[in-house]
């Protein structure tokens, strides 16, 4: 009986799985409709709008025209009245000036009346213009929407793609015709540029193009390399105005041949157009091209902190463990760049992961990696808050479930940034965090699936001790939820952003009150004066430490407690 009753809940659960499964398709399907019911009914609109457009032009066209024919009748009817005046001023016939005069007093007023007219038509005929040509923008715009991250950027073959040459100007060629990017050539070492020189704005930025022999000299022959990934390896180099940079190169693949030997060159375009076009305190910064050399490259200001995932692991010689205050920084610079990301540019990122995120020198945090970005919009340019992808692309151990099978939405990115929140609150790696664990998110769901057990795996090296009581908790929450399985139930990121901006303002309050020191929490660690025996205390930034007394902190370079070079010092009263 106990079998029975068994077998027959387990059916009744895959029953009840099966009709989840099912309305969640049907109801997948009625938004699908829905959308397609919704463009063509726009589509419809516009082109009411046009024909309604275009007859009235016609009808204006034709009224000018016409009031032009009667003011030609007009004028021969006053040539006529002026020869009968001639004639009328003979001897014989001087009683009939006033005929006349009467005559000419009615076709002045006629003229003028169709004088108006002209000039009421003419100016129905510049409204219509004037109004029609946001209609035929629109028009073109929504044409242009589909392509205007180029073909491998929505995923689709919309043009065929020019086929590779060995020849650098050729691949240069291309380059500049598939962006329009300019004449803004430079050459040579003499290369001056500071980030503070590129315009912050939307919608283009001025892209400077290097040579590749000027890169190899401030690369001094790409020597120091401080990364790589799927499609390139990042050196760091310096512009002779002192600017540090970071320059990605393409890497060719030999076994392709002299003709097709940059595989991943589209995604390098993709990556140039969006950063191009968008401009953001959480986004990285790109300064220019190289397309004339050994390999084609990007150059970008360079991010002096590392990645999140280098500082997490603390794999580069000097890192620093991140502290608490930083990491919460650090999430919520992610999902602000991520938000604007969707919310204005309309973009999936498809690769969200800690490797992917930039700290600066002052540890804020900017996305980078836009290679494998996809536009969130639909054939027509409208935006899609679903789409179906057969080139499922990024990383693994970051993907939600069902971008594994090729739906792709905003959410893609939500489910990657849950991730990262746990990293950044465990110092985890994604991959095997623990002995008996393959996967950070298994070892979440099986470890720390609720904030009271996730105390005992916080990143000790990240002093959490002032954070538990509130920051940590609604981490939890955030990650918890952007871990959902279903998508349906997952939020976006732009949802999440005031409970991050919270979370943040605590942080930064804890950060300035903090009293972090090596022993006693009442002792400056360098002179291990206590209380009134000092000055007064002062705040490190950007590190936020309160461990010197004011009178040690003249010429301090570096804070004693985590070695961060100090910006600077604020005084704090405990």
């Amino acid at each position: 009986m106990a079998k029975e009753a068994e077998e027959k809940a387990q059916r009744a659960g895959e029953d009840l799985l099966k009709e989840e499964e099912e309305a969640e398709l049907t109801q997948k399907r009625k938004q699908e409709k829905k959308a397609e019911k919704k463009t063509k009914t726009e589509g419809k609109k516009d082109r009411e709008r046009l024909e309604k457009e275009r007859v009235c032009g016609e009808d204006a066209a034709k009224k000018t025209e016409d009031a032009e024919k009667r003011m030609a009748g007009i004028a021969e009817e006053q040539m006529a009245l002026d020869q009968k005046r001639k004639e009328a001023n003979a001897p014989n016939c001087k009683e009939s000036e006033g005929v006349f005069r009467e005559l000419e007093k009615q076709l002045a007023k006629i003229q003028e009346q169709e004088q108006a007219k002209i000039e009421q038509a003419r100016t129905e005929q510049q409204q219509i213009a004037a109004t029609g040509a946001p209609g035929a923008a629109s028009d073109t715009d929504v044409l242009a929407s589909c392509h205007k991250m180029g073909a491998d950027f929505k995923g689709e073959s919309t043009q065929e793609k020019a086929p590779m040459s060995a020849n650098a100007l050729s691949a240069e060629a291309q380059f500049l015709a598939k962006f329009n990017l300019g004449d803004s050539d430079v050459g040579g070492v003499s290369v001056a540029v500071t980030v503070a020189d590129q315009p912050h704005v939307r919608g283009g930025m001025n892209r400077l193009r290097f040579t590749y022999s000027s890169l190899s000299q401030a690369t001094n022959q790409f020597d120091k390399r401080l990364g790589g990934g799927g499609f390139g390896s990042v050196f760091q180099g310096i512009l002779a105005s002192g600017t540090l940079i970071a320059v990605k190169r393409l890497e060719i693949d030999p076994a392709l041949g002299p003709a097709g030997g940059l595989p991943h060159l589209d995604q390098m375009l993709t990556e140039v157009h969006v950063l191009s076009h968008v401009q953001h305190p959480n986004i990285v910064q790109l300064l220019g091209s190289s397309m004339d050399g050994y390999a084609p490259c990007l150059v970008y200001a360079l991010m002096e902190g590392g990645s999140l995932q280098d500082r997490l692991e603390c794999s580069r010689v000097g890192d620093v463990a991140l502290t608490a205050n930083d990491r919460i920084l650090v999430l919520s610079d992610v999902a602000r760049g991520l938000a604007f990301l969707h919310s204005e540019v309309k973009i999936i990122h498809r690769d969200v992961k800690s490797a992917n995120v930039l700290l600066d020198r002052n540890c804020v945090g900017r996305i980078g990696d836009f290679g494998i970005c996809k536009a969130a919009t639909d054939k027509c340019g409208v935006t899609a808050t679903h789409l179906q992808t057969k080139n499922v692309v990024g990383t693994l151990l970051y993907m939600s479930p069902e971008y594994k099978n090729g739906d792709l939405s905003f959410k893609v990115d939500t489910f990657a940034f849950g991730l990262v929140v746990l990293e950044a609150l465990t110092g985890y790696c994604i991959h095997e965090p623990a002995p008996g664990h393959r996967n950070l998110l298994g070892m979440f769901d099986d470890e720390f699936d609720s904030a009271d057990k996730l105390l005992a795996h916080l990143d000790k090296r990240a002093s959490w001790e002032l954070h538990t009581a509130h920051s940590v908790p609604a981490l939890h929450s955030i990650a918890d939820r952007c871990l959902e399985m279903r998508c349906k139930r997952r939020p976006e990121i732009v949802a999440l952003i005031p409970e991050l901006d919270k979370v943040r303002r605590g942080a930064e309050v804890l950060a300035s009150t903090a009293k972090l020191h090596v022993s006693d929490r009442g002792e400056c660690v360098v002179c291990l004066g206590k209380g009134l025996e000092v000055e007064g205390w002062m705040m490190l930034r950007p590190c936020g430490h309160v461990c010197v007394c004011r009178a040690c902190c003249v010429g301090i370079v570096e804070c004693p407690m985590c070695r961060l070079v100090v910006s600077e010092s604020l005084p704090v009263f405990l």
